[in-house]
């Protein structure tokens, strides 16, 4: 059986490898480590392989809370964005949200990071660019991913005061 939870908005929870999960309903940002053990069960027109899942798993249980990442502070962060970053207990990766909320514009700086990452826009509309480089300026908006290079400064931009405008970075640090 599973554990249901509940996730609020901005909320995160982290699974270990080897603890099955599904969604019911709702919008998620799924960072996950380099894997090919998809392995399903039911519920699908798709093989299942129910033996093979059943000899994967832990049986282990942790409580939901326990489970729950809180959003820590990112120094490499400032301006007119917010920065929360979702550091779970691997080496694979790590989270960053840059958010700008409704009713602010501005330029968010976000020094580099040793490490190559990959940037998704989920809500609204802005740009992104090699903080500095005003040629490297690209429209970001909702639905756009980019490679970030190792050791890049970027910074995000917000112009419209009435859209919000959120990314995610997930990233692994050398």
């Amino acid at each position: 059986m599973l554990n249901h939870c509940n996730l609020k908005k901005g909320e995160a929870i982290f699974l270990q490898a080897r603890d099955p999960h599904a969604y019911i309903s709702g919008d998620i940002m799924e960072c996950m480590a380099a894997s090919d053990n998809v392995i399903r069960a039911g519920f699908t027109p798709k093989f299942k392989d129910v033996e093979v899942l059943v000899n994967c798993l832990t049986y282990s249980y942790n409580d939901v809370e326990q489970q729950k990442l809180q959003a820590a502070k990112f120094s490499r962060g400032s301006g007119a964005a917010n920065f929360a970053l979702y550091d779970p207990p691997i080496d694979e990766f790590s989270v960053l949200q840059i958010s700008f909320d409704k009713g602010v514009s501005g330029v968010g700086l976000c020094k580099a990071i040793d490490g190559p990452s990959i940037l998704i826009v989920t809500d609204g509309e802005g740009k992104l660019r090699v903080a500095g480089d005003e040629s490297s300026t690209l429209k970001a908006s909702t639905g756009n991913i980019y490679f970030i290079a190792p050791g890049a400064d970027i910074e995000l931009i917000s112009e419209k005061k009435d859209v919000p405008f959120t990314s995610y970075r997930a990233y692994c640090e050398a």
